[in-house]
């Protein structure tokens, strides 16, 4: 083989570099880098939230009671437990989210939308829609945006488990009468803010053949 200026000359084109699953997962990483850049800048520019804000606040909005458990949230918008604590800090100093405790377990803590929170995201979605018509949805046919959402849905599902909505979980959140407001958010954050912060320590310190710390 050759190289003339540079590139590689009569490559083959079996080689692995060739192969068609790095293609897929490339174009896959361009596509949602190019599309969450516009979205993030649109979201800014006219609607006034950043791409975060908005993420957790649609979910929020999105879930039974317009309440997640942080552990679940965190899970879905794709954040670590520090990253989303301080998110939702943001966010409750901007009186869109405030924190809550299950009666049940004093252990969880979920985040909820307020009632400023809901009308801030709800006024955003229609917006927002526009922009995803514009930037997503207009190359698809609707037979493919069908079938882009079941691969995603599996792919996420397979690569993620974490952030599959918990039937469960959605019937708890619903009774409102069975959450009461953190009064210290603060306190809070430095006690741990969640029983699945507390699973995963288990299940790392199980991994590593030592006992979770207390």
């Amino acid at each position: 083989m050759q190289v003339f200026a540079g590139t590689m000359s009569a490559m083959p084109t079996d080689t692995p570099l060739d192969d068609t699953r790095l293609t897929a997962a490339g174009l896959f990483f361009e596509a949602h880098a190019g599309l969450s850049a516009v979205l993030e800048h649109r979201l800014a520019e006219e609607c006034g939230l950043p791409a975060q804000w908005f993420e957790v606040m649609l979910r929020l909005a999105r879930s039974p009671g317009h309440r997640l458990r942080m552990c679940d949230l965190a899970a879905q918008v794709a954040l670590s437990p520090s990253g989303l604590t301080r998110a939702v800090d943001r966010l409750e100093e901007a009186g869109f989210v405030t924190r809550v405790h299950c009666e049940e377990d004093r252990r969880v803590a979920y985040a909820a939308l307020t009632d400023a929170g809901l009308a801030r995201i709800e006024a955003a979605v229609p917006v927002h829609l526009e922009h995803l018509d514009e930037h997503f949805v207009s190359p698809l046919t609707p037979d493919e945006l069908a079938q882009l959402t079941a691969t995603l849905r599996k792919l996420r599902d397979h690569v993620n488990p974490g952030a599959i909505p918990d039937p469960a979980t959605n019937v708890l959140a619903s009774l409102s009468g069975a959450m009461t407001p953190v009064k210290d958010a603060k306190t809070e954050k430095r006690k741990g803010w969640s029983d699945g912060a507390l699973r995963t320590q288990e299940r790392d310190a199980l991994r590593r053949g030592r006992a979770p710390r207390p």
